[in-house]
């Protein structure tokens, strides 16, 4: 139940009993309890006959690490105690319907003061609900974003392949994979550092971007380690992305403290399959990349 929600259910009752008031010659206690108890129950007779919200709590369970999990608990537990402190209001307000008998200015003041209480109760209730909600978003970009590269992850590898299994039914014959390892990656390091490394796969990371359509996606699979996933294209098509990968890495140098980095990369091409899982997926395309580096490296190996 939102503010306006809440508000439009006291505000009903608190003006049809003061209309009854106003509209009517003689009044005593009994008659205008028996009023306000027929006027709550319609109230909430309709409301549940229109009531079609969900459990926003009850959404399907998503993969979280532990700081998700501890948000999610946070959020229940804070669900928990207004929806509590709510029925608490309630309640008070029942007590008031069924058991005070008294003239018709205390009775109002009472409503007025439960709707206080009440509007109190769901603003506090909002603010600690979108808090949590910009704190999830936050840790959905920093849980998908590879720090160093700023592409995705391998968890957001992990999450987007398991989407799109689940209809590979429909766009199988044009979703392709690749596997690209930078060859001689330690040599690199030994030879100039680490942080002309950390160049390195950053450069790496901006070439690909600049490289792949808008629809493809690219992620840091785990060290000198990229995945491509390419949609909506041919084999052929996606053959020859594979190609000026390797050769627009061929013909780009890095210049780090004066000195040339040459660089040239394997890549391993496969096609998703209809019975594929996540690892038999990455699997296959994995092994594409590995004959690629036995055959020589700074080549490229398929398996449809």
């Amino acid at each position: 139940m939102d503010k306006d929600e809440a508000k439009q259910i006291i505000s009903a009752a608190y003006h049809e009993v003061l209309n009854k008031i106003d509209t009517s010659l003689h009044l005593d206690a009994d008659y205008l309890m028996d009023f306000v108890q027929t006027t709550a129950r319609n109230i909430l007779l309709d409301r549940e006959k229109s009531n079609t919200e969900t459990d926003a709590f009850k959404n399907p369970q998503l993969l979280m690490d532990s700081e998700y999990q501890e948000l999610a608990r946070l959020s229940i537990n804070s669900y928990s105690k207004y929806n509590e402190n709510i029925n608490v209001i309630s309640k008070n307000q029942n007590e008031i319907i069924n058991g005070i008998k008294q003239d018709e200015y205390n009775v109002l003041e009472r409503f007025k003061s439960i709707q206080s209480h009440l509007n109190k109760e769901v603003d506090e209730a909002n603010n600690t609900i979108m808090n949590l909600i910009a704190k999830v978003e936050a840790l959905e970009v920093q849980s998908s974003i590879d720090a160093l590269t700023k592409v995705y992850n391998r968890y957001a590898l992990h999450q987007y392949i398991a989407q799109m299994l689940l209809n590979a039914h429909t766009h199988c014959d044009e979703t392709f994979l690749i596997m690209i390892d930078l060859d001689d990656f330690k040599r690199t390091n030994d030879t100039f550092g680490h942080l002309a490394g950390d160049k390195v796969l950053i450069f790496l990371a901006n070439l690909l971007k600049h490289t792949l359509r808008d629809n493809d996606r690219i992620f840091r699979f785990g060290g000198e380690e990229f995945v491509l996933v390419l949609t909506r294209i041919k084999a052929y098509e996606a053959q020859c992305v594979a190609e000026r990968i390797l050769e627009l890495i061929r013909k780009n140098k890095i210049l780090y403290q004066d000195k040339k980095i040459n660089m040239t990369v394997s890549i391993g091409l496969t096609q998703m399959k209809p019975d594929d899982t996540f690892e038999s997926l990455i699997e296959r395309a994995d092994q594409a990349m590995y004959s690629a580096k036995k055959s020589g490296k700074a080549q490229l190996k398929v398996d449809f």
